[in-house]
């Protein structure tokens, strides 16, 4: 069996599952990190263990470079999203397609011509979305194309952007997901995107308040948890 690397979002900060789960600090390159494992599963906190550090300051080629170093030979990221479509609800659950990210490119490649072709594993992105069925929530599958689309950060979108956006719908926008993409396709590692959906984007339906999203990202922890256990067993 595959060693697993799961990358863990906001709605499992304050996982006491995870945290209880002991802990290995991985220098790399690009700086230390912590990774916990159990069995052939490595979790790593996006966010950090600790004091959680916001969007724009994780330093995503240490995490998935740590997750390298560890042995993992496929990640699964778990994100928490909004919503730019009246078809993804709140309570959502959906397994990415693809990736947009037009200002951001985080690189191992620093200093030789190299590139990589980034795209999110179709066989990986199945087997996660038979996992994520069996959980209870609706998922929306890889089949139905839903394009992550990764913000700057650390402050939600606009209305105006969201505007713009929404042509590529169905799509839901984080602030993290495709540099993790962008950098395991890097180290040839076959990635899948698992997103909850926390809200509606700024603009589509009620207007969008900041306890309204920590309520719903709180919601889908248990299902995270469990969908973390799954992949344990």
């Amino acid at each position: 069996m595959k060693t697993t690397g799961i990358i863990c979002g906001s709605n499992l900060w304050r996982s006491k599952g995870i945290s209880s789960i002991a802990r290995t600090p991985i220098r790399t390159e690009w700086g230390e990190v912590e990774v916990a494992r159990k069995g052939r599963v490595i979790l790593l906190q996006r966010h950090g263990f600790g004091t959680p550090l916001p969007p724009h300051r994780i330093n995503h080629r240490a995490n998935i470079a740590a997750l390298e170093a560890a042995g993992a030979a496929e990640i699964v990221s778990l994100c928490s999203t909004g919503s730019l479509t009246t078809d993804l609800a709140v309570g959502d659950i959906a397994v990415a397609a693809d990736i947009f990210c037009l200002w951001r490119r985080d690189t191992f490649f620093e200093s030789e011509a190299k590139c990589s072709v980034p795209s999110i594993s179709g066989e990986l992105s199945a087997r996660v979305e038979n996992t994520a069925r069996l959980l209870g929530e609706k998922v929306h599958g890889f089949s139905e194309g839903v394009t992550y689309i990764q913000t700057i950060g650390p402050t939600f979108e606009t209305r105006a952007e969201i505007r713009f956006l929404s042509a590529m719908n169905p799509a839901v926008a984080g602030m993290t997901a495709a540099q993790e993409v962008f950098l395991a396709c890097e180290k040839n590692i076959p990635i899948a995107v698992l997103c909850a959906v926390d809200n509606m984007a700024h603009g589509i339906g009620k207007p969008l308040k900041m306890e309204d999203v920590l309520r719903a990202s709180a919601a889908h922890a248990p299902y995270f948890e469990a969908f973390v256990a799954r992949m344990m067993e």
